[in-house]
């Protein structure tokens, strides 16, 4: 069988310069190849090294817009919905490539995009359409949102939401995002003479770093000694000038003794993962899943988690979860996992299980029992 993945018009499908939507495509497309399928990526490229995951479909750089067309282009999102910016050059690009792809396709998949059905209907008549949110669904017409032949959502909780937008419920399935077994494991860690302590992702006020820093600050009052690190940028490619926000973070790493190192690229994730015991995950937003939260399992860190979104799914039995806005009960947690060494390596024990389950190949298998229920197979 032969599956394309139409990338994101905002992604790039590289380990450099790309996002989350291509990292979840190169890990779905490196089980199906083993599997035995073929997989292409049709995507837009900059120069950056490509995932060498599948067959790249290049579509060139990402266009620039003239001033002229950039208020045709509001005026197309605003009255034609298209849902992202520069979309009807991209929607060309694409209907180009994909009537050019050899193999022909059984499937194609879409993320988080409703509009591309369509667009690969007209292209590929024969083909069956998956619509893959890794997000909320967006504000698209009725007629947009029943479109695709099957929507997969990364979570009940983002299958919730799309049914409530309008999708039947019989079009969508959940299949959870996974982990790499093979780059995020626990093999080689050292051990510490303290607890050490990992905060990672985008510096957001809605990812709850401050409200980790003020309890690690809390338990560091009450005796408990640990080492604490901050990773992260705002954006994939950072920002020039710290916001405030950035700025009490620093700070309040600093009051621990602890370490600021930026954004960690994605090659080295795995090994500062590695590096550490405990890692937070108190999103004060509904997070459609949390992948950061089985990557931190598999590498044997235990986890205080929110149960936000779709972050109890992603973390299973194997985290300990907390609200974020009961300090109370996050200080309990934290100090109670960096107190009692007995009970973090119970937790890290109980995230490396959970993680076992929850690889790639397990979700690509779900993927393609899906594809089997259209007829595409």
């Amino acid at each position: 069988m032969n599956i394309c993945f139409v990338n994101m018009p905002l992604e790039y499908y590289s380990p450099v310069s790309g996002g989350a939507i291509s990292t979840i495509t190169a890990e779905l497309a490196a089980e199906l190849l083993q599997i035995g399928h073929g997989v292409q990526i049709v995507t837009y490229t900059d120069s950056n090294p490509t995932y060498d995951m599948g067959a790249v479909i290049d579509l060139g750089p990402m266009p620039t817009l003239s001033k002229p067309l950039r208020a045709v282009d509001r005026l197309s999102r605003r009255l034609l919905r298209r849902p992202f910016v520069g979309y009807e050059q991209y929607r060309r690009r694409v209907r180009r490539a994909l009537r050019a792809l050899a193999p022909t396709p059984n499937v194609v998949v879409a993320f988080n995009d409703f509009a591309a059905p369509r667009i690969i209907r007209r292209a590929l008549p024969d083909a069956r359409t998956v619509t893959w949110l890794q997000n909320e669904p967006p504000a698209h017409r009725q007629r947009d949102l029943t479109d695709p032949d099957a929507v997969v959502a990364v979570s009940d909780y983002i299958r919730d939401r799309t049914i409530e937008a309008g999708v039947p419920a019989s079009k969508v399935r959940t299949i959870l995002n996974g982990v790499n077994l093979n780059t995020f494991h626990a093999e080689g860690r050292r051990q510490p003479d303290r607890p050490r302590v990992l905060l990672v992702g985008r510096l957001d006020p809605n990812k709850g770093f401050h409200v980790a820093l003020t309890a690690l600050a809390e338990a560091r009052a009450a005796g408990c000694q640990f080492e604490t690190t901050l990773a992260g940028a705002r954006w994939w490619y950072g920002a020039e000038e710290p916001t405030p926000y950035e700025i009490e973070l620093f700070k309040s790493v600093e009051s621990l003794g602890g370490r600021y190192v930026g954004l960690v690229p994605r090659g080295e994730i795995a090994d500062l993962f590695r590096e550490h015991d405990l890692a937070f995950v108190l999103s004060l937003a509904q997070e459609p899943f949390g992948l950061v939260v089985l990557e931190a399992m598999a590498s044997g860190c235990a986890v205080i988690a929110s149960p936000r979104g779709g972050i109890p799914q992603a973390a299973g039995n194997g985290a300990i979860l907390v609200d974020p806005d009961d300090s109370a009960a996050v200080f309990s947690a934290t100090s109670r996992l960096l107190k009692g060494a007995d009970e973090l390596q119970e937790w890290r024990n109980r995230a490396l299980v959970h993680a076992a389950s929850a690889s790639w190949r397990v979700r690509a298998e779900s993927f393609l029992d899906l594809v089997e229920s259209l007829g595409a197979a």
